[in-house]
């Protein structure tokens, strides 16, 4: 159990510095990033993430799919 608990711990430190998850936030901020003056635009997620830090990936992932589940 100590094991384990000297594995985790840091993660849940780290974890917990980087703040609440506000997925409609994040969500925002992927449909920010399209243009405005095109109706119809595709954007790769690479493309997206591509300058987001590695630890913040699957954030903007999960709120992606529920853009895409809730449709326009």
């Amino acid at each position: 159990m100590a094991e384990w608990e000297h594995y985790i711990r840091p993660k849940l430190k780290v974890a917990r510095d980087r703040g609440h998850f506000d997925i409609h936030k994040t969500g925002t901020e992927i449909l920010k990033s399209f243009p405005q003056n095109s109706a119809r635009v595709t954007l790769q997620f690479e493309q997206f993430a591509a300058d987001k830090p590695m630890a913040d990936i699957p954030r903007y992932f999960l709120a992606s799919l529920e853009l895409v589940s809730i449709g326009p």
